[in-house]
C-alpha cells in the first residue's frame, strides 16, 4: 500500500522557512532572490494547498498560526537533513571556516555587530551563521559552537558564560513625551501592548508578569500585538 501523501512544492517551502525565519515577507524575498509578491503568492498557495492559515497578518505585521510553528519546525528540520545529506557529495573547498547557530534575533543585535573584530584578527577564517529556533545537534550537523540560554550544564558539552538575558519593557522615545504620555507603568492603558513570545525555550517575556511586579491593575495585558520575532517586535516598538 502507498501511503505517500502529496506534497507542497520545495518552492513554496524554502519561501515559508524564509518568511518564519526573519517575520518579513521583504527580508525573506532579500534572502532568496525574489520580489516580496512572489514572496506573498508562494505563501498564499502554501495556504490553499494545506487548507490553513501559516500567519497571523497585522497590518505590515505577521505572526505564526499555531499550524505555522508546526510546519516551521518541520521545515527547517527538512531542509537540515537535506543539507546534511547533500554536503558529504559535494567537493570540499580549501577555505576554513566556523560555523555559529544562534537564535535570529541574537545574531542580528548582538553577534553580528561584533564580528568585525574576530574577522580583523582571523581573516582567513570564514564564519557561517545558522540563525534558528532549533537546537541543532553538532555530530553530522556541520556546527562548530552554538549560542543558547541554558544553565550552563548541558551533557557533553563544553559551556561558556557570555551574559545573563534581561527582559524589561521598551517604547519609542517619542511616547514619552507626546499625548497621551507614557511616564508611568499605568499610562500603558492609553497604549498598545507589542507580545513577543519566544519560538523556543522558557524565557518569560509575559506582559501580565511584568504588570504585576509593577502592581499595575488598569492595563490588559491580552490584548496588542502578538509576535514571535525579537526583532520584529523591537522594529514595530521603533
Amino acid at each position: 500500500m502507498n501511503n505517500r501523501i502529496s506534497l507542497p512544492s520545495l518552492n513554496a517551502l524554502r519561501a515559508f522557512g524564509a518568511v518564519g525565519r526573519h517575520m518579513s515577507f521583504g527580508r525573506a524575498a532579500g534572502e532568496l532572490h525574489v520580489t516580496a509578491p512572489a514572496i506573498s503568492q508562494q505563501i498564499k498557495n502554501l495556504e490553499n494547498f494545506l487548507g490553513v492559515q501559516l500567519f497571523h497578518r497585522h497590518g505590515r505585521n505577521i505572526a505564526l498560526t499555531a499550524a505555522g510553528h508546526q510546519l516551521l519546525l518541520g521545515v527547517e528540520n527538512g531542509f537540515r537533513e537535506l543539507e546534511n545529506a547533500v554536503r558529504p557529495l559535494l567537493t570540499p573547498t580549501s577555505a576554513a571556516y566556523i560555523s555559529c547557530s544562534t537564535v535570529g534575533a541574537f545574531a542580528a543585535r548582538w553577534l553580528v555587530p561584533r564580528l568585525q573584530r574576530w574577522r580583523d584578527a582571523h581573516s582567513d577564517i570564514d564564519i557561517r551563521i545558522s540563525a534558528t529556533a532549533v537546537r541543532e545537534g553538532f555530530e553530522g550537523q556541520g556546527i562548530d559552537l552554538a549560542i543558547r540560554l541554558g544553565t550552563g550544564k548541558e551533557p557533553g558539552l563544553y559551556t561558556e558564560y557570555l551574559l545573563r538575558e534581561q527582559v524589561l519593557p521598551l517604547c519609542s522615545p517619542m511616547l514619552v513625551d507626546t499625548e497621551p504620555g507614557l511616564r508611568h507603568p499605568s499610562d500603558l492603558r492609553h497604549h498598545q501592548l507589542i507580545h513577543f513570545t519566544p519560538p523556543a525555550g522558557k524565557l518569560n517575556t509575559r506582559w501580565s508578569d511584568w504588570l504585576d511586579i509593577a502592581s499595575v491593575h488598569d492595563v490588559d495585558p491580552n490584548r496588542g500585538i502578538f509576535m514571535n520575532d525579537g526583532v520584529a517586535a523591537l522594529n514595530a516598538a521603533i
